[in-house]
């Protein structure tokens, strides 16, 4: 996590010296740079002992059929209608 720390904090340096108007030219790459950095490291990352007992459990009951899988088709439209449903509601 200290490496990830250190890399962000060159990052946003290196950031700070671009010339005036370049700094807005770049947040693409730059979230491209932090996800990959992410995923190199990913296996470093800390996690509480709690959370690799959840994971454990999860994916035994998944092997074991104890967990209802969704398609993405219908997560996607049941998080749209949802989001709808918030906006007219909030809306109206």
């Amino acid at each position: 996590m200290r490496c990830l720390v250190n890399y962000l904090k060159t990052l946003l340096t290196g950031v700070a010296m671009l010339p005036p108007g370049e700094e807005t030219m770049k947040p693409a790459l730059i979230d491209t740079d932090i996800w990959d950095s992410i995923a190199r490291n990913n296996d470093k990352l800390p996690m509480q002992e709690w959370q690799n007992v959840e994971l454990d459990k999860r994916y035994n009951d998944y092997k074991n059929g104890k967990l209802k899988l969704h398609g993405w088709e219908d997560v996607h439209e049941g998080l749209r209608n949802e989001y709808k449903s918030n906006c007219d509601s909030f809306c109206s």
